[in-house]
């Protein structure tokens, strides 16, 4: 019987650190809150072993951040890594536990008319749903950040560093800027967080 429950635990363990495909994506489990001394910002967890992505301009290497999850349950974390050129960002959560995970969409990029949605903490909200569409590629210009993702969708202060999410859950940018008011939403394309990742 010990046996069985151990080759349980191994099992339940294994489905834990799969990355999640959530059946509501607006209680998508992934996204977290990211709380600094200067402010907050949004993330989302992307490893089993509690990484996090989130926008560059959110900290500094060797910050120390608050990391709060769906649940409320929070955690201390470090900003461990960086491209400010592309302005995302990698926070590493000091903890032993299994995190649930969103994947990062490396290998297709997002295209124009796919339907995304993020969920972040815009000014004094929390867990805010925002539903959207790609409008298309567009030129940073002076922000030095390339090609960006435009998108229909409205964000604000304290979206910066949420997870563009498909459809299935999956990353395929990280909110970053919004345009015009606030009318339109910009996110770093996906690409340049998992050459962070994978040059880590």
């Amino acid at each position: 019987m010990k046996r069985l429950f151990a080759a349980l635990g191994v099992l339940l363990l294994a489905a834990c650190s799969v990355a999640i495909v959530p059946a509501k994506p607006s209680d998508n489990p992934a996204a977290v809150r990211v709380e600094m001394s200067s402010g907050h910002c949004s993330g989302t967890v992307i490893s089993s072993k509690g990484l996090v992505l989130t926008a560059g301009h959110c900290g500094n290497i060797g910050e120390d951040v608050t990391v709060v999850m769906r649940n409320g349950r929070m955690y201390k974390g470090k900003f461990i890594k960086d491209d400010d050129k592309h302005d995302v960002a990698l926070i590493s959560i000091d903890s032993t536990d299994v995190f649930v995970y969103a994947a990062l969409r490396c290998d297709q990029p997002t295209w124009a008319g796919e339907p995304v949605y993020t969920i972040g903490h815009p000014e004094t909200f929390r867990w805010v749903y925002a539903p959207g569409d790609v409008m298309g590629m567009i030129d940073s210009a002076d922000a030095g950040w390339g090609e960006v993702i435009l998108l229909n969708m409205r964000v604000w202060h304290g979206n910066s560093g949420g997870g563009l999410f498909d459809k299935n859950g999956m990353i395929v940018g990280v909110v970053n800027a919004y345009f015009r008011g606030a009318l339109y939403g910009v996110a770093v394309k996906v690409e340049h967080a998992c050459d962070l990742v994978k040059n880590g």
